[in-house]
């Protein structure tokens, strides 16, 4: 906000930490417009909702940053809510080290069901990008922070607890061709192609799988 950046968060800011200001260091949280959650364990927060809200309170041509932080997917879970959706237990698919089980399976289930979630609530975001003309002008990175709450998965330095996705879109700048390259090496290139006014160096931003290889 002292670069003169319009901010705010939705949901799950930045944490866990201890911080002095006024607000999180996310910025400050438009968490007022709720909604009823389709199952127990999600919160009632309507995120895409609040981050239009945030957008229509932004004023005009000042640029913006927002956090879109979702609780889910999060345990706990209604367990076996994967069956009120109609999905199948063959639907899922079981990691080699996990027991191939029922349990395992419908476990899993309910779990893609909050990725669904999250997964909406992005999606209703960039719709409102894109119906206020903001689209073309923002970059978007969608990540996680550790694997999925699963055992042998979070918390632990095997592939699948610190192997979590990344998006960046920013349209007619990133371009994103990449196939096992190191993320660290994107990030730096992303990040050195930004001034100090915030305007992008096309030219640093146009990333192949060429330029990025380790």
């Amino acid at each position: 906000m002292e670069a003169g950046y319009h901010a705010g968060l939705t949901g799950k800011g930045w944490g866990p930490g201890s911080y002095a200001t006024e607000h999180n260091p996310a910025g400050p949280s438009f968490d007022k417009i709720k909604l009823k959650p389709p199952f127990k364990g999600i919160k009632t927060i309507d995120y895409a909702a609040n981050f239009a809200a945030f957008l229509d309170g932004k004023p005009a041509g000042e640029p913006f940053c927002f956090w879109l932080g979702t609780y889910e997917p999060h345990r706990g879970y209604e367990k076996d809510s994967w069956k009120k959706e109609g999905m199948k237990l063959e639907d899922a698919i079981v990691p080699p080290f996990f027991p191939d089980n029922d349990t395992v399976r419908g476990d899993l289930l309910d779990y893609a069901l909050e990725v669904q979630w999250f997964d909406r609530h992005l999606g209703l975001a960039v719709e409102a990008l894109e119906e206020r003309g903001l689209l073309d002008n923002t970059l978007i990175i969608a990540t996680s922070d550790h694997g999925m709450p699963f055992p042998r998965i979070k918390g632990q330095l095997y592939d699948e607890g610190f192997h979590v996705p990344m998006i960046a879109y920013w349209k007619g700048v990133i371009r994103m061709r990449l196939f096992g390259h190191r993320i660290d090496r994107i990030t730096q290139r992303c990040f050195r192609g930004m001034t100090s006014s915030g305007q992008a160096s096309n030219r640093l931003l146009r990333i192949d799988s060429s330029s990025a290889k380790p």
